[in-house]
Order: structure tokens, then sequence, then C-alpha cells
């Protein structure tokens, strides 16, 4: 146990060593590359810049044009720039005059106070309204929609078209049939259960001396029941599917048992 111990404490201190005789060597790539390209580090910083300036632009001369309309020609973008306010307009044109060989660091810092101040309430918006649909409409975070039980059956139907049929489907507003009122000869999709003296009397079972005719009732049954078992390929076919659906919801497939469901 102990020598296992020791080589993996030995393991340890050799894969410290190696990475960072790695960063080291990265390291000094960096700074080698930077030593004799600067230049052009800067420069391809500065052309990218200067593209994104070059879209801000006709965001801000649609904005000039509409503050023409009132009247106010003099008013020209401003952005900070060292505790200062300089005309966004003037150095946009200047940036591209620069030679590579003169740009230093507050070059740099000039282009990215000239790309990125104006993109800042586009950017606060843009984070505002995705913040707001995560929070109402982004995954996993449904809950937070306060639903009624029409509105709890529509969202379910979205996951689960099985119960589509039901969604517009209100048992409120169907007519109540009175207590031994006569049964229609064909009940509506969503009829309500049958009482069992409905029942009796819908099936027409004879009930001779108060007394039900069992044979009458076991023969309905079976109507009911569509007869004897006879196999799974004897079955119409969507009666298979709703069979495999079934089992496969025995199984806990339950995924594969819904894509069933919902395709028929």
């Amino acid at each position: 146990m102990a020598g296992g111990g020791q080589q993996a404490e030995n393991t340890l201190h050799e894969n410290a060593i190696g990475w960072a005789i790695l960063l080291a060597v990265f390291a000094v790539i960096i700074w080698l590359f930077w030593y004799y390209k600067a230049e052009e580090v800067r420069n391809v910083v500065r052309w990218l810049r200067y593209g994104e300036m070059w879209l801000v632009s006709w965001a801000l001369e649609a904005g000039n044009f509409v503050v023409s309309l009132f009247g106010d020609e003099d008013s020209r973008y401003q952005v900070l720039y060292h505790g200062k306010l300089v005309d966004w307009h003037k150095y946009f044109v200047q940036t591209p005059e620069w030679d590579k060989a003169q740009l230093t660091y507050n070059h740099l810092s000039l282009f990215n106070s000239l790309a990125m101040q104006p993109l800042r309430i586009p950017f606060f918006i843009l984070c505002m309204l995705g913040g707001l649909w995560c929070m109402f409409r982004g995954p996993q975070t449904h809950y937070r929609t306060r639903l009624g039980l029409e509105g709890l059956i529509h969202r379910q139907a979205e996951n689960f078209s099985v119960i589509a049929p039901f969604v517009d489907f209100n048992p409120a507003n169907q007519p109540p049939r009175p207590p031994g009122s006569p049964v229609p000869a064909e009940l509506p999709l969503f009829a309500e259960a049958l009482g069992p003296e409905e029942w009796l009397s819908y099936y027409q079972i004879p009930v001779p001396d108060g007394k039900i005719d069992e044979a009458a009732a076991a023969k309905a049954f079976q109507k009911q029941l569509m007869g004897r078992w006879k196999g799974a390929m004897v079955l119409k076919p969507y009666q298979q599917i709703l069979l495999a659906a079934f089992c496969l919801k025995a199984a806990r497939k339950r995924g594969e048992s819904d894509e069933l469901l919902g395709r028929l």
C-alpha cells in the first residue's frame, strides 16, 4: 500500500512539472510572437474595431437623421475616452488613416471606446429580453406561469398529444341528463358513465321478479369486451398500437409509449 501511494505522489509531481514546462514554452512562444508581430496584431485589432464602427455608423447616421428632423442639426454622437467626451465621427474617419507603425496602446483603447460604447444600449436591451425569455419561456421555467385547469390542459396537450381531444371539451357546459330519463340510443363522444339501472336499461337486460338475468348481463359484458382474447395479431391495427403503448407504459418506456399514442 505504501509503495502504491508513493507512486501516485510521484506521478502527480511529474505531471505538475510537465504542465509547468508546457506553460513556460507557450509563454515564450507568445512573447516571441508579440515581440516580432506586435505591429501586425495592433493593425488587425484596428481593422476589426473599424469594421464594428462601420456597422455602428449606420445606426448613428439614422439617429442623426431623426434628430435633424427636430431641428437639432449640430448634435453629434460622443463617447467617453480617458474621462473626456470626444467626437465619435471625427475619430471614426481617422481610424483607417493611422500608420500601423504608429499604433500604440492608447490607439487600441480609443478604438475599443469607439466600437463598444455605442453597443452598450443594444446589448443591454438584448440581455433584458433574453432574461425575460429565460424567466418566463425558457427551458424548465414553465412553472413560473400561473395556470388554471384549462390552461394546464392546453399546456399538457403540447407535450401529450393524446389528450388533445379534451382540450376544447368542458363537461360542465354539457346539459345534464335528469336521473331516470331515457338513455339515448347513440351516446355522445364524451358521455357520462351509466349508472347500474341505466346500464341495465340501455342494454335491455331483463329483470324478472327483481332479479337480473345473469346470462343476458354476461352476454352484454362480453359484447362490451369484444369477445374472447385471441392474441394480439387478431386485433385491429389501432388496437395493436394501443396494446403496444400500454405494454411500453408497463415497461416504464414512457417516451416511446407517448410517441405511439401521439401518432395514433
